[in-house]
């Protein structure tokens, strides 16, 4: 009786185990989903101010002002490039979320106020248009 009793709580015990490695795995997912977010994020908001210093620029001399207006018309185009990678990256860690979500729901737990809260999934980025001026050969 003993060593059956042994055996059962040894299963228990590994059972329990595996299920925290899956609900750490699945935590690790929306984690990881979630930095990439924070990262391209980080990368749209250098290039945002690029662009703000940029697009105030109109006064400039002609020659230097068509420069610019290149510029800006490349800058906007490698902003919204980014903006789409963010919001696939975004739609990834929905994806990542949902399945903790199920994972955690599937292990018992019904409550996930903790969950939402450190694993929040930020609004979708709209992309941007250039400034007027970028438009006007004038």
């Amino acid at each position: 009786m003993m060593i059956r009793e042994k055996g059962y709580d040894q299963t228990q015990e590994d059972i329990l185990r595996e299920r925290a490695n899956v609900l750490a795995r699945a935590g690790d997912s929306v984690w990881f989903a979630l930095e990439r977010l924070r990262i391209l994020d980080g990368e749209i908001n250098r290039k945002m101010e690029l662009y703000r210093r940029a697009s105030t620029r109109i006064e400039l001399a002609s020659d230097v002002r068509e420069r610019l207006r290149r510029f800006t018309v490349d800058l906007v185009e490698d902003i919204n490039d980014g903006i789409a990678r963010y919001n696939e990256a975004r739609e990834y860690a929905k994806v990542r979320y949902y399945y903790l979500i199920v994972t955690r729901e599937a292990m018992g737990f019904r409550r996930h106020q903790t969950v939402e809260e450190i694993y929040r999934i930020p609004e979708k980025k709209r992309t941007i248009e250039g400034p007027a001026w970028i438009d006007s050969r004038k």
